[in-house]
């Protein structure tokens, strides 16, 4: 199966080949991020949905999936490691929702 690429120079490129492009410096990723952002069309139309309601909804599934994760993990359930990492540091996501 072909997929296609970007490359910072060409465009799309459609290849199965590993991706072989340059490494920026710093100062060839700033050219290349003005290039980017200038080629990019700015709306003044409202589009959208409003975030608010979709950060809460997000907020009550991952604190559901924290509350069954930690109850798997009081069972002695074996779990994955992103789920051990969400246990771990649930507060800070918890710190990120309010």
């Amino acid at each position: 199966m072909e997929t296609a690429k970007l490359s910072p120079t060409h465009g799309a490129v459609n290849s199965t080949e590993p991706i072989r492009a340059e490494l920026f410096s710093v100062d060839r990723l700033e050219r290349y991020a003005e290039e980017l952002a200038a080629s990019h069309l700015i709306s003044t139309e409202a589009a959208g949905r409003p975030l608010l309601p979709r950060v809460l909804e997000n907020g009550l599934v991952l604190h559901r999936c924290y509350r069954e994760t930690a109850e798997a993990v009081e069972r002695e359930h074996a779990i994955t490691p992103a789920a051990e990492w969400l246990v771990d540091n649930f507060y800070v996501v918890d710190e990120q929702l309010r």
